[in-house]
């Protein structure tokens, strides 16, 4: 049903396209259990790492340099090797980057896999909460 015609209905109509293909609802208990976890979700160190630009550019840099020691993650940004040094430290802490030591030289790399799962857990978290209280209907 195009949304068009979705917006034509009445409201009972309208509950019942809502509800026939929607993902059964969840009681209050299930509910506010799935909104504990999407607030663990959304205040999470991983999604704070992503939001401030001076890590969002260091990040950049290692996604460009691939793998890299912070000398040479910090050539070429604007900040001190120790603001680029505290900012690896917190991406690393939040998951988006692995860091490897190999004698004294410590060397940084995206955790791909990490980031893909952190993103799919985020978003599964979030349509569940969706589904338990405004399902979407499908686009045709």
């Amino acid at each position: 049903m195009t949304s068009s015609k979705v917006n034509n209905l009445s409201s009972t109509e309208h509950k019942k396209v809502r509800t026939s293909n929607a993902i059964p609802k969840m009681n209050k208990r299930e509910t506010g259990n799935s909104l504990d976890s999407l607030d663990h979700i959304l205040d999470s160190k991983f999604l704070n790492s992503l939001s401030d630009s001076t890590r969002v550019s260091v990040l950049k840099k290692v996604i460009q340099l691939g793998r890299a020691d912070v000398t040479l993650i910090a050539e070429g940004l604007p900040w001190d090797k120790s603001v680029v040094s505290r900012n690896l430290t917190f991406l690393n802490d939040a998951g988006v980057l692995k860091r490897t030591k190999v004698g004294k030289q410590v060397f940084y790399e995206p955790d791909v896999s990490n980031i893909l799962k952190r993103f799919k857990d985020i978003t599964a978290g979030i349509e569940m909460i969706i589904n338990s209280c405004c399902p979407i209907l499908p686009e045709k």
